[in-house]
């Protein structure tokens, strides 16, 4: 009997080694050094965004990756509003990151450019270090618009684009009070003929002190509310898909024509030549002293800005479709992406290139993607995820925070902002029917008129493109805001012609050069 229980338990000792050492080994897989801390430069002010958090290492999901791969993160997250000005002294400085954040429509760029990045030492190639990436290059082989995104006209690979794993439609747009119209009577506007009856009524029989949100150079993030008149406030493609700069164009003229009128009226923000933000800021927006402003698609409801603090029990927000003229059409608008704006280089010049690399890679693998999207705990109610049979889904923690946190804090507390790999579902599983309706009404236009962020030039062409279009951008904003305040001391048509003497149309000759390369990648 005693022989037969010794069997027993080594047997089940057998057992237990043999399932710890599949742990390990599992474990392994992810492990890519000991004692090694690796330091990125990340433009996320968690400290300021998140209660408790100070930086991605307060991450329940940056915390797991980290026991998995023995990599420690140094963040180097720039206070809120210095983190373009921290970015650009990266390039002054001899103590570089290892992992830097870049960011193309946010300006988050090397000056010279990507290919100019590598033969400068500063960026690695990674077409060199493709055999240490082999997550990020399955998925990126596996699509031809990955495969021309991702890399520049010469063929260099300068980053790792943060990807979407089945894509991502619009989810920034104009929004508007839905209690405000409700009040008076009105439908949501269409038209902009719609719009300044809308806000007129707003500002005459409510008394809202901002009717219509814009910022300073009176445009919205995507130039959404100008889309209407064909033109955004600087790159875009014409009907014909020929590359244009929007300020040379008739349209430009009407649309500001039409917000100057509006400003005489009151109708937008009287203070617009000092507001930098995508949005205003909580004390205007939670006190009802905005009708409409452009968001995002999660925010738009009830909910979001209830736990923000608004005053008012009614408060709920819709979005819009994007502005047309009269029995027009819009080109322009948010568009469905395969990629986020995020790109994180790798410093040439790192003691630890290969681990950065790997580090970055495995953050495309099924098993860290899923993390980074849903966390670590599972548990409807309790936890950062649950599955059903539709699959993965988040839980509690982040739809229903015990702690008030909003969903988009606690998915960072939890999970990531923005995962490398992510799953947009995530997102949009947990989206009303009001947000769902938002996003269809944005999906109402197109967005031919948008020129990707991944076109590139070379070093001559961006040096004299930036030449140009230093001067004539700081021109165009100083216009656009004093015509629309009505202190302009030129005519649109001089304006124009002051362009042309600046040199415009060499610069779209090279934004036009760029465009077409890109088309034949």
């Amino acid at each position: 009997m005693a022989k037969k229980l010794i069997a027993l338990v080594l047997g089940i000792m057998m057992l237990m080694i043999i399932t710890v050492s599949g742990i390990a080994e599992e474990k392994s897989d992810l492990h890519i050094a000991d004692d090694v801390t690796l330091r990125f430069f990340f433009d996320l002010d968690l400290a300021a965004n998140v209660p408790g958090m100070q930086n991605y290492n307060d991450s329940d999901a940056y915390k797991w990756l980290e026991e998995q791969t023995g990599i420690h993160i140094e963040w180097i997250h720039p206070a809120s509003g210095t983190s373009r000005e921290a970015f650009n002294l990266l390039f002054a400085s001899d103590d570089m990151p290892d992992l830097i954040y870049n960011s193309i429509p946010n300006g988050f760029v090397y000056p010279s450019g990507h290919d100019m990045a590598i033969a400068d030492g500063v960026y690695a190639n990674l077409k060199d270090y493709e055999d240490l990436m082999p997550n990020y290059m399955a998925i990126v082989n596996s699509n031809e618009t990955l495969k021309r995104e991702s890399v520049t006209d010469e063929g260099n690979r300068w980053c790792f684009f943060y990807i979407y794993k089945d894509g991502r439609g619009p989810n920034f747009g104009p929004t508007i009070r839905k209690d405000f119209l409700d009040k008076v009577g009105m439908d949501l506007p269409e038209t902009y003929d719609d719009w300044h009856e809308v806000l007129t009524a707003f500002k005459e029989q409510l008394g809202i002190e901002i009717p219509l949100y814009v910022n300073k150079d009176t445009f919205m993030w995507y130039s959404e509310f100008a889309a209407g008149y064909g033109v955004t406030k600087d790159w875009s493609l014409n009907t014909e898909g020929k590359v244009i700069y929007g300020p040379c164009e008739d349209g430009y003229g009407e649309y500001l024509d039409m917000m100057q009128q509006w400003y005489k009226e009151g109708l937008i923000d009287q203070s617009f030549s000092v507001h930098d933000g995508r949005w205003p800021e909580n004390d205007l927006l939670l006190n009802d002293k905005v009708g409409a402003f452009p968001v995002y698609t999660s925010w738009t409801g009830h909910d979001y800005y209830a736990k923000q603090g608004a005053t008012n029990p009614d408060f709920n927000l819709v979005g819009t479709k994007i502005p047309v003229k009269e029995g027009g059409e819009a080109h322009y608008r948010m568009p469905d992406m395969l990629t986020n704006t995020y790109c994180i280089a790798v410093n040439a010049q790192s003691k630890h290139l290969e681990e950065a690399i790997k580090w970055m890679d495995a953050q495309y693998s099924e098993e860290v993607a899923f993390v980074m999207n849903y966390g670590v705990t599972e548990g409807k109610e309790d936890g950062s995820y649950y599955f059903d049979d539709n699959g993965p889904h988040w839980g509690g923690l982040i739809t229903n925070n015990p702690d008030g946190l909003t969903q988009g804090q606690a998915r960072q507390r939890y999970t990531t902002n923005n995962a490398p790999y992510e799953d947009y579902n995530r997102v949009m599983g947990t989206w009303t029917d009001i947000q769902r309706e938002t996003q269809a009404r944005l999906m109402e236009s197109d967005y031919s008129a948008y020129i990707s962020d991944s076109i590139t030039m070379t070093e001559a062409e961006q040096e004299e493109f930036s030449d140009i279009m230093g001067d004539i951008t700081t021109y165009a904003t100083e216009f656009t805001v004093n015509y629309v305040m009505g202190n302009a001391s030129q005519t649109f048509d001089e304006f124009r012609a002051q362009l042309k003497s600046m040199n415009i149309d060499r610069a779209i000759e090279l934004k036009q050069a760029a465009v077409d390369r890109f088309n034949a990648r």
